[in-house]
């Protein structure tokens, strides 16, 4: 998931609500905008007994030096089964990948070992039993901790080192083939999930657009502002480093804003000195690490190395990365062993939904839509059946 500054505008002027995370880092806030917490029922929840085997593990990333707390489930009864690394989205997520009060990936492990798929899945830096400092790491940093799970992976008897492959959600989506391209004789497919492959500075845009419609109208002043947004963005991180160079691309945009527009826009969007102050405030976040490695990184590049099968999945009412988008690009990037699929009235946590809409992923009762859970087992396990 990302967060862009205009959910946090909007927070500011009470427009929305939102549970911040990580509290040390604004610009990567949860898209959870929620105005009450009541209890939902969550059908999919696993519960007692369990027709596999639970294993909760810590190992040593020997690239890392980081500890890392996991839990691995494994069916009973199989001797040969394919394993698979999850891997979340943006944000520190715990190994469950705790969500508007679903747990995402505790679901999903639950479906595939029923249906002979062992699965790995960690907390990530600094949530849990996992060390490390996330809010001065970068994706690559988090590629570097799949490969590690993978590599403890094969120190296991009881895992087939060469079935074992990698399913990602979200930024998770696009670190997959980030492994697989630092270590492809290690990976043998991967599960894409509402990647973001066309770049998060394109996310960024389309995030902010859809938060900026609901602020500012009429299209006049949209337009106005989204340019704004543009020009201090397109700076960034080539122009901007550290504080002060941040705050002269900000000064920079809205000198020329200032001449560009008409007094009405102006006033409109910058209406007191407080606003225009909590413009500058705004883009501060964009110089930690993670922000200035996304804006300049293009998955492609990492996609295009892939040699491994690959299944991509979109939702076609996610809200949070342009699934047309991104459907296109990938279909235009993917080898003859790869499959893309567009999964109709899907949001972008996998859920079964009609709208889309961030705001209503908690009162969703189905963690996961069913289609998409017999989906990737099956497609796990055809890849299995076929090696490497």
């Amino acid at each position: 998931m990302i967060c862009c500054c205009a959910t946090l505008r909007a927070a500011s002027q009470q427009l929305i609500t939102m549970d911040g995370y990580p509290p040390q880092d604004t610009a990567r806030v949860r898209w959870m905008l929620t105005k009450t917490r009541t209890k939902h029922q969550r059908p999919q929840m696993p519960h007692p007994p369990y027709h596999y085997t639970i294993e909760d593990c810590t190992f040593t990333g020997k690239k890392t030096g980081l500890t890392y707390g996991a839990t691995l489930t494994r069916p009973i009864g199989i001797k040969r089964f394919p394993t698979v690394v999850l891997i979340s989205g943006t944000g520190s997520q715990d190994r469950d990948y705790t969500v508007s009060g679903h747990k995402f990936f505790w679901v999903l492990a639950d479906y595939l070992s029923n249906h002979g798929i062992a699965v790995l899945r960690v907390d990530d830096r600094s949530t849990g039993k996992t060390t490390g400092i996330f809010n001065r790491s970068t994706t690559v940093d988090f590629a570097k901790d799949v490969l590690c799970a993978v590599e403890w992976l094969n120190t296991r008897k009881d895992i087939d080192p060469g079935r074992i492959g990698l399913i990602g959600h979200s930024e998770g989506g696009i670190v997959a083939p980030m492994v697989a391209a630092m270590a492809p004789e290690k990976i043998s497919f991967l599960v894409m999930i509402g990647a973001p492959v066309i770049g998060l500075h394109q996310i960024n845009y389309y995030q902010t657009r859809q938060a900026y419609t609901a602020i500012y109208k009429p299209d006049t002043v949209l337009f106005a502002m989204m340019r704004l947004h543009q020009e201090i963005m397109s700076k960034i991180p080539a122009q901007a480093h550290d504080l002060s160079e941040m705050n002269v691309v900000v000064k920079n945009a809205l000198d020329t804003f200032y001449k560009r527009e008409s007094p009405g826009i102006v006033k409109r969007i910058i209406p007191d000195k407080n606003t225009y102050d909590r413009m500058f405030r705004s883009y501060q976040s964009f110089l930690s690490p993670w922000w200035q490695f996304v804006l300049s990184y293009d998955p492609a590049q990492d996609i295009q190395k892939v040699n491994c099968p690959v299944l991509v999945v979109y939702g076609n009412k996610d809200r949070q990365v342009p699934p047309a988008e991104d459907y296109a690009l990938i279909k235009k990037l993917q080898h003859r062993r790869s499959e893309s699929i567009l999964i109709p009235d899907m949001n972008h946590f996998m859920q079964p939904d009609t709208s889309g809409n961030p705001k209503n992923y908690e009162a969703i009762e189905t963690t996961i839509k069913p289609v998409l859970l017999e989906k990737i087992s099956t497609w796990v396990l055809g890849q299995a059946q076929l090696g490497r």
